[in-house]
């Protein structure tokens, strides 16, 4: 009877220790004569595993657990630069379709970001400058992954990652990058 309960455990210790340990993948971004060094976190399971549904759901548990208004943003740029670099490999595996479906996600996490930041700015709460620095420095590396992907796609998947780079843009606009 206790090996059951043993095992739960350790399963549900393992998924939320999973969080805190993190590879990092580390690339330079170059932004005019500036150099940009931008680090991705590990994306870990992606989504085309079948177990993915479980990092889906401690996401999600962890999002509404989540009651300070920054630390929510900083979750979300996680999850955002996490999603974008599952999408990365997932284009590097020929799934094209998801890995479009999973840059939108991305960028749709990164649209989250700045609605939050106003809200923390209007509770008194305000986004230190290296936290904007980040937001951008993640908007930036962003655009060039999507950027990459385009190269690597087929024709037909083009107009959906026009429409993620767009996204990618508009966010990049209201965190202070200008185009």
């Amino acid at each position: 009877m206790k090996k059951p309960i043993l095992v739960v455990l350790l399963f549900f210790v393992f998924i939320f220790l999973g969080n805190f340990l993190k590879v990092n993948s580390a690339s330079t971004i170059s932004l005019g004569n500036q150099k940009v060094i931008y680090t991705l976190p590990y994306p870990g399971m992606l989504p085309d595993h079948p177990l993915f549904f479980i990092k889906t759901i401690r996401d999600n548990v962890q999002e509404f657990l989540t009651r300070d208004l920054l630390k929510k943003a900083d979750f979300y740029l996680l999850l955002s630069d996490k999603y974008i670099s599952m999408a990365d490999q997932l284009t590097r595996k020929g799934k094209h379709q998801l890995a479009v479906s999973t840059a939108e996600k991305a960028e749709k996490y990164a649209q989250n970001i700045t609605p939050i930041i106003t809200s923390s700015k209007k509770q008194g709460s305000l986004a230190t400058d290296d936290f904007i620095r980040k937001i951008q420095n993640s908007n930036i590396k962003h655009r060039e992954m999507i950027e990459g992907m385009m190269k690597e796609l087929p024709q037909g998947s083009l107009e959906s990652i026009t429409q993620v780079l767009e996204i990618n843009k508009e966010v990049g606009q209201k965190v202070g990058l200008t185009e």
